[in-house]
């Protein structure tokens, strides 16, 4: 686990990837220490307000990465919003499901690390900015206009 720093800390590069079967070409390294968030943003100031766009990545809950080339945020940054991505454990890491791990969960449940990780990003992502500015993309939802009977 990365310890507290004080000051501000450079976020210049993407933290690991959350250990997964990676299909294809390496993507960057993998451990247990993969909780990132990653923001695009092109505000000059702190203090600016500007609409928030969380991404959360499919994969089936087996893969993926909030630093995927494919989810770059920086063009839409550029048309004045922030984007953020992040990591979320998948796999055996994610939604591994035990007795044991359910005993010591203290409400007799286990199992659902990963979606406990995607619901607790935004929220981390709000808590540092505006919680009223921060909305979830759900691109693949679309609606489609009824044909006439």
């Amino acid at each position: 686990m990365t310890a507290a720093w004080p000051g501000v800390r450079t976020a210049d590069t993407f933290g690991d990837l959350c250990p997964q079967q990676v299909m294809g070409a390496g993507s960057g390294s993998m451990s247990e220490d993969c909780l990132n968030l990653n923001v695009w943003t092109a505000a000059a100031r702190a203090d600016e307000r500007r609409p928030v766009l969380v991404w959360i990545y499919g994969g089936r809950f087996v893969g993926g990465y909030g630093s995927d080339p494919a989810f770059d945020g920086a063009g839409l940054a550029d048309k004045g919003l922030v984007v953020v991505t992040f990591n979320y454990r998948s796999g055996a890491f994610g939604f591994l499901s035990t007795p044991e791990l359910s005993a010591e969960s203290g409400h007799d449940a286990s199992g659902n690390y990963g979606l406990l990780d995607q619901i607790a990003a935004p929220a981390r992502r709000a808590q540092a900015g505006r919680r009223r500015d921060v909305a979830l993309a759900e691109p693949h939802v679309r609606r489609l206009p009824r044909e006439p009977p």
